[in-house]
């Protein structure tokens, strides 16, 4: 019973500073996305993806990583805008050797996981998102020299 609560379709009245009032039809569940909701306000449906606007949205992977340099995943923004990211998937499809991997913000670990051997890595989906430093690049390095591993990233920009 803690969690009964679920969003419902419906007609709705908002009040919002400076405007007297507000009809709007709240949608849940829109498409594949059960985190999308939109709102339908005189006529016109505007789409509120979870964290920000798809103009924000960034991604990134690297080539293979073979050695235990830095190797950037999503390039430095401009100043003031950070990345944050929201998804990480690494993967290692070298034959023997397994490496531990870093995500780092700059030259700051702030993630780290094990991709062993012969397809192994890991993925990580952040409710919290992982909040880099203002123009600062996302990247990634193995702490292995002689793995094969590939980095992929997702998430959005923003202050």
């Amino acid at each position: 019973m803690a969690n009964d609560i679920a969003p419902r379709e419906g007609n709705y009245k908002a009040v919002i500073q400076g405007v007297s009032s507000l009809d709007f039809k709240s949608t849940t569940n829109i498409g594949a996305n059960p985190s999308t909701h939109a709102l339908l306000i005189d006529g016109s449906v505007s789409y509120f993806p979870p964290y920000t606007t798809s103009d924000n949205f960034i991604k990134g992977v690297t080539s293979a990583i073979t050695d235990t340099s830095s190797t950037q995943v999503i390039a430095a923004q401009a100043a003031g805008i950070r990345i944050y990211v929201t998804a990480l998937l690494v993967t290692n499809s070298h034959a023997t050797v397994g490496t531990f991997v870093e995500i780092l913000d700059g030259p700051t670990i702030i993630w780290k996981g094990y991709a062993a051997e012969v397809g192994g890595g890991f993925s990580q989906s952040f409710t919290v998102p992982l909040k880099g430093t203002a123009a600062t690049a996302l990247n990634a390095h193995c702490v292995t020299t002689g793995a094969n591993v590939i980095v992929s990233a997702a998430g959005y920009i923003g202050a």
